[in-house]
């Protein structure tokens, strides 16, 4: 999902989601690059501006637990922020940039 999809829900409001967002500050998949999480960019504030109103942090796991219960006893949408760790792995899938083009370029072709 993509903070499109905040808009979506905001304006939808499926009573039955519940959004977990796991909050590493990074883009591992390619790399492990810092992104706007990590500095000034708030899932909860932006949620909360999408219309989703029960958008919070846990800041630890037994806040965790506090609203993931509470978002299942109540109505949603809700949105559910835990900041966590990066993952320490390091090993990447290989980036190779002439095979990725010729690979896009046979799957235009098809």
């Amino acid at each position: 999902m993509n903070l499109g999809g905040m808009v979506t829900v905001g304006a939808r409001a499926p009573a039955n989601l519940l959004w977990v967002i796991l909050e590493n500050g990074a883009f591992l998949e390619t790399g492990g690059q810092p992104i706007a999480t990590h500095d000034s960019a708030d899932l909860v504030q932006i949620a909360k501006g999408c219309g989703i109103a029960r958008a919070a942090r846990a800041e630890t796991p037994d806040e965790l637990v506090t609203l993931l219960d509470r978002a299942f006893a109540e109505p949603g949408p809700s949105l559910v922020v835990a900041r966590v760790e990066r993952d320490a792995v390091r090993d990447f899938p290989p980036v190779d940039p002439v095979g990725l083009r010729l690979r896009f370029m046979d799957a235009v072709r098809r």
